[in-house]
């Protein structure tokens, strides 16, 4: 993840081996950017074969300045009414607010919904986001982010293509989905054991399952999902998407899902105007 670093070293702020449930996120949310006055602690990630790793919770609250390129990428070509799924302390959210965009930034953790609301996001959902369609049901959006590399929500390849699918219900015919990943051959070394066992179990090889710990704090265990290009295409195709472009940067890269029958739509016309310019012309 790319709030990411490996922690290997073993101290006394390591969390212990049975958390109890709630809302870690939110907690080391609220504490680091000064909402709550209470002593700092690391939020950890952990994954299911043992492996915990360090999350930058600063990463959350960054500036625009300090994004990935690929994140100024995907917000340049966010427009009209904008659903953030994921959207943590609502770094993404409020730059498009703030550029006149109504934003609506979906969780499942209410602590950083909390945070969204004292830094001035306007509107917040807490649903996971595989209740988004249901919840929003009276809703259309024009982009659906999922950045962050929040595609990892989309949590195995056939939750992926339900998920995608029901976002059609909350789609007008112009909506973009902006969402970025990681190549999951590409990851550190301390992953490729991992992977390689999903691949020997003829699964996606970036699919994982984690928690969320913070001090005593846990979340319960969730499946996640780094895919390949091939594998976002295909997952796409099969749900009534289309790629339209891609942004690369490193072992990262930012993809734009447009509506396969509204994209072939645009080809046709296009191919039609430059038909009829040849004819004026000739």
């Amino acid at each position: 993840m790319s709030t990411s670093k490996h922690s290997t070293d073993s101290h006394e702020e390591t969390p212990p081996c049975r958390p109890r449930i709630g809302d870690p996120l939110g907690r080391a949310l609220m504490i680091h950017g000064g909402f709550r006055h209470e002593r700092q602690f690391p939020l950890y990630i952990e994954r299911d074969d043992g492996l915990i790793i360090e999350i930058d919770i600063g990463a959350f609250l960054q500036d625009e300045a300090d994004w990935a390129e690929r994140y100024r990428w995907a917000l340049s070509r966010s427009t009209g009414r904008v659903l953030d799924i994921g959207g943590g302390a609502g770094q993404h959210a409020l730059a498009l607010q703030q550029r006149g965009l109504s934003v609506l930034v979906t969780d499942t953790s209410q602590g950083a919904l909390e945070v969204c609301a004292v830094r001035g996001i306007e509107h917040t959902a807490l649903v996971s986001i595989d209740e988004t369609p249901k919840a929003l049901s009276t809703y259309t959006f024009e982009t659906i982010l999922l950045l962050g590399q929040n595609v990892g929500l989309l949590a195995t390849p056939d939750k992926a293509i339900s998920i995608l699918r029901s976002f059609r219900d909350l789609a007008t015919p112009e909506t973009r989905i902006l969402c970025d990943t990681v190549e999951p051959l590409a990851m550190c070394a301390f992953s490729k054991p991992y992977v390689q066992r999903n691949l020997e179990a003829g699964r996606y090889p970036g699919q994982a399952r984690y928690r969320l710990r913070w001090r005593d704090l846990g979340t319960e265990w969730f499946d996640y999902i780094y895919l390949t290009y091939e594998e976002l295409k295909l997952l796409a195709d099969e749900s009534g998407w289309v790629i339209a472009d891609t942004y690369h940067e490193g072992a990262a890269y930012c993809a734009t899902l447009e509506l396969r029958n509204e994209r072939e739509k645009s080809r046709a016309g296009t191919a039609a105007t430059r038909t009829r310019s040849r004819q004026v012309i000739s």
